[in-house]
C-alpha cells in the first residue's frame, strides 16, 4: 500500500457499520470523509487504505474515489472455511 501510493503512513478504515434505521442516507460516506479530513488536517495523512467485505462496501467506497489495488474473494481464498459468508464475500 505504501509503495503503491509512495508514502509513508495512511488512514486505515477497519469497519464503518450504520444502524438499520439510519441507513441510505450517506452516513457512511460522511463518516469517512470527515476521518479523511481530521487525518489529513492533523496528522498529515496524505492517503487512505481501507479493506472491504461485501460488494456493497466495495461500492460504497468506489463511489468516494477509493481505487481497487487487490480482490480476495474468500471462496478461492480458503473454500472450504470461508465459502459460506454470503453478501460477506470478499
Amino acid at each position: 500500500v505504501f509503495d503503491h501510493l509512495q508514502v509513508d503512513r495512511v488512514l486505515y478504515t477497519a469497519v464503518i457499520s450504520v444502524d438499520q434505521d439510519y441507513r441510505n442516507q450517506r452516513l457512511s460516506e460522511k463518516l469517512v470523509e470527515k476521518s479523511l479530513d481530521y487525518a489529513k488536517e492533523t496528522f498529515r495523512i496524505p492517503g487512505a487504505y481501507v479493506e472491504v467485505t461485501s460488494l456493497y462496501s466495495l461500492k460504497a467506497f468506489l463511489k468516494m474515489g477509493y481505487q481497487v489495488m487487490n480482490e480476495i474473494m474468500y471462496e478461492d481464498y480458503d473454500r472450504e472455511k470461508l465459502s459460506n459468508m454470503g453478501i460477506h464475500d470478499r
